[in-house]
């Protein structure tokens, strides 16, 4: 079965790699490796770009109304001017939020381009960090930290892992994003059931409840399905920021996931920063998905 997503094919290398894996440019201060011409404009090194890395896989067809040759183009022009390393910058939830409209409504990249790049970032530090991914939970919400976790499991359903999708609750009332990526599981029959709190057969648990934008305390049923999580046996990887954790401040907000490991997706964000926050994060990476301040 192909892959699903937007992948950055190694031309210095043997196999395609995540988008959320940092390109690798030509300036002109560098050389690469198998003698391609040491100086090219911003415009030369895109169109390059594209034609040696970007591999327009098996996109599913929701998606393909908002791929095109234009728009990854565009993405590669961006990353050309752009491309740092993003770990040294940490924000905040006001900037995250500015960033993301910046760069769906002036930009013009769409938020289900952005989701599926954020997952690929995930999925590939899953794939390829120190998970028994025999059986894997996808605890996730209905907002688009929960659809960033639904791509994901599709990711790694494709893949040959055996994946299950909680959701803390009713699909109807999900972010369009987040319905779109629960249709497109519906169609690989990946389950989804209703939260709970039995998670003792689960081997890794990717926490894809709350995102940056918590605003409220987590009690009730969120409480208890988030002390499920942290007491069971299951590595915990959280998508973005740890669900419960002030994404501002560092401090639990209530209930608060405390992960092995920790994705978060365009920018460092400022809880990271926080002996608080560092308690609840694990290991941190930040995935470069094509957002950005300016």
């Amino acid at each position: 079965m192909p892959e699903l997503g937007i992948y950055a094919g190694s031309y210095l290398g043997s196999s395609p790699q995540p988008c959320g894996t940092r390109f690798r440019y030509i300036t002109e201060n560098q050389e690469n490796q198998e003698n391609q011409p040491k100086k090219r404009t911003a415009k030369q090194a895109s169109a390059f770009y594209f034609t040696q890395i970007f591999k327009m896989q098996a996109i599913p067809k929701q998606l393909n109304h908002c791929i095109s040759q234009k728009l990854a183009y565009g993405i590669l022009v961006e990353q050309f001017h752009k491309g740092r390393d993003l770990m040294t910058t940490s924000i905040s939830v006001a900037d995250a939020r500015r960033a993301d409209a910046h760069t769906i409504q002036d930009v013009g990249i769409p938020s289900l381009v952005l989701m599926e790049r954020a997952a690929l970032g995930a999925t590939n530090r899953l794939l390829t960090g120190d998970y028994d991914l025999t059986n894997v939970l996808i605890f996730a919400g209905t907002g688009n930290n929960g659809g960033d976790g639904i791509a994901i499991a599709r990711l790694l359903h494709v893949r040959g892992v055996k994946v299950t999708v909680m959701l803390t609750g009713d699909r109807s009332k999900a972010s369009t994003e987040t319905t779109q990526q629960l249709k497109i599981i519906d169609y690989y029959k990946i389950p989804v059931i209703p939260a709970d709190i039995n998670l003792g057969d689960y081997t890794t648990i990717v926490d894809a409840i709350f995102g940056v934008g918590l605003d409220r305390p987590v009690e009730g049923k969120f409480a208890t399905w988030i002390n499920a999580i942290n007491g069971s046996n299951a590595k915990v990887f959280s998508v973005d920021v740890p669900s419960g954790l002030n994404a501002d401040t560092g401090e639990p907000q209530g209930a608060t996931v405390k992960a092995n490991a920790t994705s978060s997706f365009a920018y460092s964000k400022k809880c990271f920063d926080t002996a608080s926050g560092k308690q609840y994060t694990g290991t941190l990476f930040v995935e470069d998905i094509g957002v950005y301040l300016e």
